[in-house]
């Protein structure tokens, strides 16, 4: 038998823990496993309320938009491109004048400004 090994056995063998160590050792497993089943159980339900629910709800300060608005552009102007960003409409386009970048509110309909685009 092993005297320096605390963990040796009567046979001749040796544990590789003692069973202090152990009982440590089945604890900390118990502890993680119940965790582990308690986030899944909570992910689980969060994706359940979130379907019974219907999801996430719109923001409630979205602007309501005009239905017919009109943006004047110069005469034989052709659109190049449109973007949008919130309630602001950015119309890009090309005149025979020269090109420029009108934008439309779109919560009133109303032009907020044109720039024109060009050489100085």
């Amino acid at each position: 038998m092993d005297v320096h090994h605390p963990a040796a056995a009567k046979d001749g063998g040796t544990e590789p823990f003692t069973p202090r160590q152990l009982r440590i050792l089945k604890i900390a497993v118990t502890v993680m496993s119940i965790i582990l089943v308690v986030g899944f159980g909570a992910v689980i339900g969060r994706i359940a309320y979130l379907v019974a629910k219907g999801g996430m709800a719109p923001p409630s300060s979205a602007p309501a938009l005009v239905k017919d608005a009109r943006l004047a552009l110069p005469p034989g102007a052709a659109v190049r491109s449109i973007a949008l960003a919130g309630d602001r409409l950015a119309v890009h386009y090309d005149a025979p004048a020269g090109a420029g970048v009108a934008i439309l509110d779109l919560a009133t309909g109303a032009p907020v400004s044109h720039v024109e685009l060009g050489p100085r």
